[in-house]
């Protein structure tokens, strides 16, 4: 008969927590974030719509990465949106196999419209953004002075 202690996985302190657990940030609509999304786009007011919920999408995201550093899946060198965001801008190549991801893009269409409507709210934005040390979020400042400086010249 064989023992617990028998059974146990020897601890490896190089090793992340990620490398025994599988780690997945979902979003409370699931499967029905695309519809939301396409929804939303429909609105009349959309511009407005994303202006004023630009912050709370920006915590949002910072949230779910803030749930992937937690488990090490996320750090200020790397975290998962080179995989599940490839693109910053839209692209053929995102293809969101997990639904976190459409909040980068979200965060970024509120970019976009913030721009638009309150330029300085906007770069206030951008400021904040800097702050936040993930990736993701110094892929979305380069993305935003791409689209929006050459707007402002």
């Amino acid at each position: 008969m064989r023992r617990l202690e028998d059974l146990e996985v020897p601890a490896h302190p190089e090793r992340r927590i990620s490398y025994y657990v599988k780690v997945e940030v979902r979003l409370v609509a699931r499967d029905r974030v695309k519809g939301i999304i396409d929804e939303i786009h429909k609105d009349k007011r959309l511009t407005e719509l994303l202006a004023d919920l630009s912050d709370d999408l920006t915590s949002l995201l910072k949230k779910a990465l803030d749930l992937f550093a937690t488990a090490d899946k996320a750090n200020r060198d790397e975290d998962p949106s080179w995989s599940d965001q490839p693109s910053i801008a839209p692209h053929a190549q995102n293809h969101h196999f997990s639904e976190w991801s459409y909040l980068i893009e979200l965060v970024r269409d509120s970019f976009t419209a913030l721009a638009e409507l309150r330029p300085t709210s906007a770069n206030a934005l951008l400021e904040r953004w800097n702050t936040i040390e993930y990736p993701t979020f110094r892929r979305l400042i380069v993305h935003a002075l791409t689209e929006w400086i050459p707007r402002q010249q």
